[in-house]
């Protein structure tokens, strides 16, 4: 559980122990509208290079407009790119599987849905994938963090899956 910083930053627990992690994001609340973003750290510390490839798709509840977004080449996971509000009652929430984050010879996916209020007060739920490009080195960590502003409030808990 976090508030009023900068990143959240998991460090630790991350490993070869577990071949799967799901990351669950339960109310994270942005100090002003902005969009989630996510590194990885590996033994060189955390990746800004151009190794983050990112797709989604989703709908809001007004059903006038399709969300979708993709990027390839990034130095973040930016694929819930939609404002999430900062108004009192707005908020986001996901639930996100690394699959095979120790490896050192294929790429890494993080895959999974999310929920959220944007900044226009509608609900939006999508669906994310994402690809890490094999580096050579294992991911052992992630940073959270909005485009713009501090994250006011977040509960993320990480659990390995077998």
């Amino acid at each position: 559980t976090s508030s009023g910083v900068s990143e959240i930053d998991i460090t630790s627990g991350i490993d070869n122990t577990y071949t799967q992690y799901m990351i669950s994001i339960i109310n994270l609340h942005p100090a002003s509208d902005s969009t989630l973003r996510i590194r990885f750290f590996t033994a060189s510390g955390i990746d800004t290079g151009s190794n983050y490839r990112t797709s989604m798709i989703g709908f809001r509840n007004d059903r006038t407009s399709e969300i979708s977004h993709g990027a390839s080449g990034s130095s973040y996971f930016d694929a819930f790119n939609q404002n999430i509000g900062a108004d009192a009652d707005e908020s986001f929430s996901a639930n996100l599987f690394l699959v095979n984050p120790a490896s050192t010879t294929f790429d890494t996916i993080l895959h999974g849905d999310f929920a959220q209020i944007d900044n226009a007060g509608r609900i939006a739920h999508g669906i994310v994938g994402g690809r890490y490009l094999n580096t050579g080195n294992a991911i052992t960590g992630l940073r959270f963090y909005q485009s713009t502003g501090n994250i006011d409030n977040a509960i993320i808990k990480i659990y390995g899956i077998s």
